[in-house]
Order: structure tokens, then C-alpha cells, then sequence
């Protein structure tokens, strides 16, 4: 009997486990991404590689001889590292090291994505090998931003500055709103399914938030948030709620509201715009690391 109960539970924690997997899968981009990619941009920047934990991810510098500071960019869930290259082209005319990866799983690296702990497990691999003595700030966009703050508990001594666009704050918060959204008939029992199987899979980091993880880590950081943005509600688990609810002297926030600016992707650049930079936004965080790299 015993051992049927065993079974049972194995094998409920598996199906939770599959769940994570199928909820938290990268979509596969193939060769013909319909955006600029690091290949288009070769002679800009410097291709390589890391390992975080057993996998190995893909990398690509720009800038790689600029000394002014390390920016190191974490991606969204939606999209590879390639959509952020306008910023890291842009950082690195600026004088700024500018750090592209992909996570487990994602584009064409191997390995399974179990969840947005995964992406902050990640980014903090990338920081011990590309960590170069210059001023290091990151910059995430989504669930990048959630790995950007999440991260500072291993990595926060290092780390200059965070700047987060369209983040969430914590993963309950996250999985209520989403599941509030998409499962109106079956919110209560796939919110709860979901969010045990996020607990299995990363028990100690499913409840952090990443506004404390800003606060104990006393690290500056610039939250960005569009008044319009369609995925993530900025009153609700926005981290952008959390800093303008509670506020600090170390954070700086932003709410762009111009139409086709003030979206989830929008923040990012111009929608149908793939090659532009966000002209509300960019300058703004340009200036804000720029005051931290001279001090």
C-alpha cells in the first residue's frame, strides 16, 4: 500500500512539473526571425559562450573593448536576445560594454526552461563570467526585470544599478493575475497547480519579490512601466506598483504614455518599428546610467 502511495505522489509531481514545462516553454524562433540578428551585426559584435549550470548559453557582446561600464540585458519570455540589439547597439556607441544572452532553452541553446527562476539562475551565471571590474548594471525587460532584481541576493555587491522595464514583482502575484485572465472558469484550481509546481521546482526562490530583493540589496534602480501595458497590469503585479506604492530614495520610476509607446513591447521600442529604439524611454536610462558610470 505503501508503496502505491508513493507512486501517486510521484506521479502527481511529475504531471506538476509537466505543467511548468508546458506553460513556461520558449517558443521556437527559427533562421528566419523576422528582426535583426546578432549575424546581421557581426562585425559589431563578438560572439561566445557560458555555462550556467549544465547548459551552455549564447552570448554576443557589443562594444567589447569599451570601459565605461557592463551592461548585461535579460530578455523577455516571448522574444530571444536578438530583439534587444537597437539597445545594445546603442549602449555601446555610448561607451558601454553591452552584454546579449540567451537563456536555457531559449533560441537555439539546449536544456528545458522550467520557469522565471530559471532566467535569474541564468543571469547570475552570466554576471560571474562576464564581470570585468567596470561598473555593472542590468537591464530586463519583463521577465528579464524580474531576473534582474531576483538576482542581487548572489550577485548584489557587484551590481552598480538595475533598470527593469514592464516587470512583475513576484511570482504569486503573477500567477493570479494571468491564470484571473486567461482561466476565468478554472482561475482558483490552475493558479493553485501552477503555483505548486513553481514551489517544487524552485523552493527557494518562488516567493521572492523583486522589490525587496531592490530594498535589502540597498541597490539604485530605474522601474519602468507603460501606462497601457496589456500584460502585465501596472496596479496590479507590477513591480512599478510596489515602487511607486512604497517608494525609495534609490528608485526611479517612469510610466511612458505616449499611444505605441506605453505598451508591454512598446516600452522596448515602437510597435512594427523592429530596428528603432523607444525615443521616450532610451534617453532617459541613458542618462540615469551615465550618472552612476561617473561616480
Amino acid at each position: 500500500m505503501i508503496y502505491i502511495v508513493f507512486g501517486m505522489i510521484a506521479l502527481l509531481v511529475l504531471l506538476l512539473v509537466l505543467l511548468s514545462v508546458f506553460i513556461f516553454k520558449p517558443f521556437k524562433y527559427t533562421d528566419k526571425w523576422n528582426r535583426p540578428t546578432h549575424e546581421d551585426y557581426a562585425d559589431e559584435n563578438e560572439a561566445t559562450s557560458f555555462m550556467s549550470r549544465r547548459s551552455r548559453l549564447t552570448a554576443h557582446i557589443y562594444g567589447a573593448e569599451n570601459k565605461k561600464g557592463t551592461l548585461i540585458f535579460s530578455h523577455g519570455k516571448g522574444v530571444p536576445s536578438d530583439y534587444y540589439i537597437p539597445e545594445a547597439r546603442y549602449f555601446a556607441k555610448a561607451g558601454y560594454r553591452s552584454i546579449l544572452f540567451d537563456d536555457t532553452g531559449y533560441w537555439k541553446n539546449k536544456g528545458i526552461f522550467f520557469g522565471f527562476p530559471r532566467a535569474a539562475m541564468d543571469l547570475a551565471a552570466a554576471i560571474r563570467h562576464f564581470d570585468n571590474g567596470t561598473p555593472l548594471i542590468l537591464i530586463g525587460h519583463s521577465m528579464g526585470a524580474y531576473a534582474v532584481c531576483t538576482t542581487l541576493p548572489e550577485a548584489g555587491e557587484n551590481v552598480k544599478a538595475v533598470v527593469a522595464y514592464s516587470g512583475f514583482d513576484n511570482e504569486p502575484e503573477l500567477i493570479k493575475e494571468f491564470t484571473e485572465t486567461n482561466f476565468k472558469k478554472y482561475k482558483g484550481l490552475v493558479a493553485f497547480l501552477l503555483s505548486a509546481s513553481q514551489f517544487i521546482l524552485f523552493p527557494h526562490r518562488f516567493f521572492r519579490s523583486s522589490w525587496k530583493c531592490l530594498k535589502e540589496c540597498g541597490c539604485r534602480a530605474m522601474i519602468i512601466h507603460g501606462s497601457a501595458d496589456e500584460e502585465i497590469s501596472i496596479n496590479g503585479a507590477a513591480l512599478y506598483a510596489h515602487a511607486v506604492h512604497e517608494k525609495s530614495d534609490l528608485t526611479t520610476t517612469f510610466s511612458p504614455d505616449k499611444e505605441g509607446y506605453n505598451t508591454h513591447m512598446g516600452v522596448v521600442r515602437p510597435v512594427n518599428e523592429p530596428s528603432e529604439i523607444n525615443e521616450e524611454v532610451l534617453p532617459k536610462v541613458l542618462q540615469f546610467i551615465d550618472e552612476l558610470a561617473d561616480h
